[in-house]
């Protein structure tokens, strides 16, 4: 019997429905992947109909527990068990067998979950992020340079950090002085927090002191990082002239394979947002001998813009190939900035492929995920692809009000748009 603030809800509505249920409370409130949940419940349909099949199911869950009851981010969902109450009606819950929580329940899945009630699923971990800022406060207002060397280790949990909580982080492991230890990987994270709201000078500005912090300092490396992220910055306010003129430091710059893999990755953004595609996809394509021998994040950044890149070349197939990559090295609950780059991803996907459709509702979706995780930038994307679908299903109204006002929103944050956005947007409207 399952209860919500003590009511009984009655039975689930289908079987899919409470198979589904008892698959999600297995893993006690964590996140299950949308691909794993439709392998398990649908193994003989085709991926477009199984897609279709857990939306359906997944609203009909809603409808019967609340629907606040389940929440889905980054293709994944999970059950809110703060709201519920499963009663198995035993006097010891602890042994009670799994077929007397789900009688008549015959699926191949539930067999698996009879087997083994505690089992663990294939989900994504679960971090605790507070814990995370806490121990960064407290230990930074002891010792600022400690409390720093952590906070920059956290590299990926950062990503899960909402702007204020990293505004207070950073603010208590300021360096005094720029000769102190991480003084310029601190300005180079103050850059990304500035760049991933949109404020784009202060994002430029703390890149510039990073910048030169690192050439005092002679770190080399980290230098030839901060001018790939200076053209990102100047690309992204569509200041071409600007962008090209740290080509040649990006170019030669850190000679690993790390290094030559993201010098790269900034290359490439720099033609595709010239609007030269083809040359944009060979240039990926020369990266692709330096990929095996990065960390498993920037294979993860390299793959996604792959698929990005090769989707608006029409290559469908690379597209496909180097989304399905991205998303085995992905970890959601660890890579969510990155994550934005697979959703955008997986929404151009869908778009070539002709799924205009469920392109929309995953980027509608990603639009809102980004406004409330304080992802303006990956918001942007999202509209713009959001726009795209809309206008491949033939809602071509609609896409023209999605694309201005993106538009409109990159105008407010003193963006110019880019020969590719303008070729873009003379697709549309």
């Amino acid at each position: 019997m399952v209860k919500r603030d003590g009511t009984a809800l009655g039975d689930a509505p289908t079987k899919t429905t409470a198979i589904l249920f008892c698959g999600l409370a297995s893993v006690n409130g964590e996140w299950m992947s949308r691909d794993y949940l439709e392998s398990k419940l649908y193994p003989l349909s085709d991926p477009t109909a199984r897609k279709s099949a857990l939306r359906q199911a997944l609203s009909r869950m809603r409808q019967w527990l609340g629907a606040d009851s389940i929440e889905s981010q980054h293709g994944c969902v999970r059950l809110v068990l703060i709201t519920l109450r499963v009663d198995t009606q035993l006097d010891d819950k602890s042994l009670a067998s799994f077929g007397l929580l789900a009688p008549g329940l015959s699926h191949p899945w539930m067999d698996e979950l009879k087997s083994s009630w505690c089992k663990a699923q294939k989900h994504a971990p679960k971090w605790q992020i507070s814990s995370f800022i806490e121990s960064v406060c407290a230990i930074a207002a002891q010792d600022a340079v400690v409390g720093r060397s952590l906070l920059l280790g956290g590299v990926g949990i950062i990503d899960q950090v909402g702007a204020a909580d990293i505004a207070r982080m950073l603010q208590l492991t300021r360096p005094k002085r720029g000769d102190e230890p991480l003084a310029a990987e601190y300005a180079l994270l103050q850059s990304h927090s500035a760049f991933r709201i949109g404020s784009f000078g202060e994002a430029e500005s703390a890149a510039k002191r990073a910048l030169r912090i690192a050439g005092r300092n002679k770190q080399s490396a980290l230098a030839s990082e901060i001018a790939a992220w200076m053209m990102f910055f100047s690309l992204e306010r569509g200041a071409l002239t600007e962008a090209r003129r740290w080509l040649p430091e990006i170019e030669s710059g850190n000679p690993s394979p790390a290094g030559r893999l993201f010098a790269i990755n900034a290359t490439v953004a720099y033609y595709w947002n010239l609007g030269e595609i083809r040359e944009a996809v060979i240039t990926l394509r020369e990266g692709m001998k330096f990929v095996d021998r990065a960390s498993r994040r920037q294979q993860l950044h390299f793959w996604s813009n792959a698929s990005v890149f090769s989707a608006e070349a029409k290559d469908l197939r690379f597209a496909q190939e180097a989304l399905e990559i991205a998303e085995s090295l992905w970890i959601p609950e660890m890579d969510l900035a990155l994550g934005k780059g697979i959703q955008l991803a997986r929404i151009k996907v869908l778009t070539l492929a002709g799924e205009g459709a469920e392109a929309a509702s995953l980027s509608k979706d990603e639009i809102a995920a980004c406004h409330d995780q304080d992802f303006l930038v990956g918001g942007l994307y999202a509209a713009e692809a959001h726009a795209e679908a809309l206008h491949a299903v033939g809602r071509t109204r609609e896409a023209s009000a999605v694309w201005r006002k993106s538009e409109a929103r990159r105008g407010a944050l003193g963006c110019r748009p880019t020969i590719r956005l303008n070729r873009q947007r003379a697709a549309l409207i």
